[in-house]
């Protein structure tokens, strides 16, 4: 999954929902806000800000990998489980 974008704020959905689908990302390092990095692993490949030239590296060697995407991540940060939480929270109000 490439994400090319440099703006923005928040949360990238579309990398939550690409490392779910065992995607590989790559993307700049500034628009992980959210990400939940240690669970993730090798499955992102990221570069700097503006760096295109790097960028391009990194799509070179995601194409070249290939794993699944750990399980610690779908602990963390499934649909399922973030809708539970968002529940359980609703509940308590």
């Amino acid at each position: 999954f490439i994400n090319p974008v440099t703006a923005g704020g928040g949360v990238q959905t579309k990398i939550i929902d690409a490392l779910g689908q065992h995607c590989n990302v790559v993307c700049f390092e500034h628009m992980l806000t959210g990400i939940p990095i240690p669970t993730v692993g090798e499955k992102l490949f990221i570069a700097q800000k503006d760096d295109w030239k790097e960028f391009a590296k990194q799509i070179q060697q995601a194409c070249n990998f290939s794993s699944t995407t750990s399980d610690s991540f779908f602990e963390s940060m499934s649909w399922e489980k973030i809708a539970a939480e968002a529940a359980e929270q609703i509940r308590n109000l």
